[in-house]
């Protein structure tokens, strides 16, 4: 389904986590909020290490129960992973989501790892095959090992991290549950993406699979020029199992606001 917005929805803004000190120990005598800690993790794919942070549900240590997990690329913006963290918060209370574990992945290379062919004016780009494999093979039964998960898992990323979330899951859905992508940047390499969607043969892959995009009317040209059409292209090969929609925000650009809300609210729809 493609869906055009003509009004903006009412935009949650929980002003205080955007100074929320990550990775310190709660005490009440200095008075400081904690919504996760930091984690670091060998990769041999990579061969580097990677700086992970990790939110747990309020009540991950009272209880026995496995999670979903968020899997969030650009995590190492402080007050991005706050906003992610305040939107998983809210929707928690408003039950529109399970609980789930968040899991924010900080770059190193961010052209290398989000963009996986070779683009002229994006150095160091076309790796993203590695940092696929990092993530599927390395971090994930690291977490799988260590918390308490369950499926589905979710991928989100914006701009070049959506044009990466868009490639994990058409490459690994044997992996990647769902997939949010915020105003993918299909127009880095129209080229690769085209091939790659058109050379899928085996349509059972991605039963219970589901990818939401999203981008806004004011968006990057490598962006509106694109998506649309990609998403035309996705959902021309009738993969069973496999929802997809396509939203467009009136009078809004790239990444908007709404990206994890609105994806969130489509891939666990009741």
């Amino acid at each position: 389904m493609y869906i055009k917005h003509d009004k903006l929805f009412l935009r949650i803004m929980l002003v205080f986590v955007l100074w929320i000190p990550l990775g310190s120990i709660a005490q009440e005598k200095n008075s400081k909020i904690v919504i996760g800690k930091y984690d670091r993790i060998y990769s041999e794919i990579l061969e580097e290490e990677r700086t992970i942070k990790i939110t747990l549900p309020h009540d991950y240590n009272n209880s026995n129960e496995k999670y979903p997990v968020l899997y969030v690329l650009d995590a190492e913006w402080k007050p991005f992973y706050a906003r992610i963290y305040g939107t998983v918060d809210h929707m928690n209370e408003l039950n529109d989501i399970p609980r789930m574990i968040i899991v924010g992945i900080c770059n190193t290379v961010r052209n290398r790892d989000m963009i996986p062919a070779k683009v002229i004016d994006r150095p160091n780009s076309g790796g993203s095959d590695k940092f696929l494999g990092f993530i599927t093979e390395e971090l994930m039964p690291y977490f799988d090992s260590k918390y308490r998960t369950e499926s589905p898992n979710v991928l989100f990323g914006g701009s070049n991290a959506g044009l990466f979330t868009v490639y994990a899951i058409l490459t690994r859905p044997d992996r990647i549950n769902y997939g949010i992508a915020g105003s993918p940047m299909i127009g880095h390499c129209p080229d690769y993406m085209n091939r790659l969607i058109d050379g899928i043969d085996d349509l059972n892959r991605f039963k219970n699979r589901a990818l939401f995009m999203i981008y806004g009317e004011h968006d990057y040209s490598r962006t509106t020029e694109f998506v649309p059409e990609y998403f035309a292209r996705i959902t021309g090969k009738r993969m069973s199992g496999f929802r997809c929609e396509l939203e467009m925000i009136k009078n809004d650009g790239h990444v908007p606001y709404l990206s994890l809300f609105n994806g969130l609210k489509y891939v666990f729809r009741k």
